[in-house]
């Protein structure tokens, strides 16, 4: 499981340094074996239990999809993946993951680049 930030509170708002990761998975908890949880849980209509992973590499950090079933469950900036290839991420990017998880993806490095 991934560290959460320390300021991390209880009012929905998670904050995960994925720079110090080079793959986090996310999808649903494993109710058979929950050694094989992914880094990041989240449940909701449409989330696969291997639903797709965030890869950051020295080009920078991408969304992977891991199943057909999860396309019609990432939106990004309100646009639905349609495709199994990597999807490069902008700072500010929104992602929704079923109907009812949303991230946004904040990046330091690339703030001025950010669209709003």
């Amino acid at each position: 499981m991934l560290n959460l930030h320390e300021d991390a509170v209880l009012d929905r708002k998670v904050f995960i340094d994925l720079s110090k990761h080079t793959k986090a998975k996310v999808g649903r908890k494993n109710p058979d074996d929950p050694s094989h949880d992914p880094d990041i849980c989240i449940g909701g209509v449409g989330i696969q239990m291997d639903h797709c992973t965030f890869e950051t590499t020295k080009e920078g950090t991408f969304i992977v999809p891991l199943c057909e079933a999860a396309l019609n469950a990432i939106t990004i900036n309100g646009t639905k993946l349609t495709s199994m290839k990597k999807q490069k991420l902008k700072a500010n990017d929104r992602i929704i993951f079923g109907n009812s998880s949303t991230f946004l993806f904040r990046n330091q490095d690339k703030a001025s680049e950010a669209e709003i």
